[in-house]
């Protein structure tokens, strides 16, 4: 497998990133996993359920939620934080932008033919 090394000050709008954000549902989820994909926002969407240990209003809380990871480049996530501001509608949402900085040339190849990106940076 051959990998490209993205060197972590490349300023490029095409710059793969992985997403996380959740929600309490696995309905809700897939649903949103959905639209981010027919939007073209993000080229793979993967849910999974956990339990989450969390402080909210000065208590310990554990729930169900589903965690989504949204596959994408760094160019969409100021629209993805606005489709998870207006579709899930948390109250304080979880949204964390990772930067990857290894992945495959061909992994590499169809996201940014997925998301109809111009691979060029």
């Amino acid at each position: 497998m051959v990998l490209i090394d993205i060197p972590m000050h490349l300023e490029s709008q095409n710059k793969p990133v992985m997403i996380q954000t959740s929600c309490p549902n696995q309905i809700t989820a897939q649903n949103f996993a959905n639209h981010l994909v027919k939007k073209q926002l993000a080229a793979c969407v993967t849910l999974t359920e956990a339990l989450s240990t969390y402080v909210w209003d000065n208590s310990i809380v554990e729930e169900m939620e589903v965690q989504i990871q949204i596959k994408t480049v760094s160019c969409f996530q100021n629209a993805i934080l606005a489709e998870i501001e207006r579709e899930l509608g948390e109250e304080t949402p979880q949204f964390i932008v990772i930067p990857i900085n290894n992945i495959s040339v061909a992994y590499n190849k169809w996201l940014l033919q997925t998301l109809n990106i111009n691979d060029k940076g």
